[in-house]
Parts: structure tokens; sequence; C-alpha cells
């Protein structure tokens, strides 16, 4: 089973590179489809999503932590 700082380290690391890859995506659209104002859509998008993993995750390890006699890994 994995320990909690390995499971909030890759959900950290999974939110980061959604960030990283909504800017991409934002800064490549503008610059090449010259469409700035209906694009930024997609960093608020990237945002609840990240919110929702991290909550999710969050809730996964304080399940786990509550219950340390299951066999099921995350």
């Amino acid at each position: 089973m994995f320990s909690r700082n390995k499971v909030k380290i890759i959900s950290d690391a999974i939110c980061g590179i959604i960030m990283l890859l909504s800017i991409l995506a934002f800064v490549l659209i503008g610059v090449f489809g010259k469409i700035w104002h209906p694009t930024w859509i997609i960093l608020v998008i990237a945002i609840v999503v990240d919110a929702v993993l991290s909550i999710v995750v969050g809730a996964t390890i304080k399940v786990k932590k509550q219950n340390p006699n299951e066999s099921e890994e995350i």
C-alpha cells in the first residue's frame, strides 16, 4: 500500500501537470488562433479539476487512515 506521502506527492505532480498543460493550451490557442478572451475558461476548468482531485485524494487518505486494517491498495 502507498504511504500517505507517496499518494500526496503523486497527486501534487498530477495537479502540476494539469496546470502546465492548461497554460500551454491557453497560450498556444491564443498565439496561433488569436483567440485570447474565450480561452481563459481552460484555466478555470483546470483549477476546478485540480481542486476536485485534491479533495478526492485527501478524502481517500483520511478513509484509509481511519480503516488501517483494510487490505485494499490505493
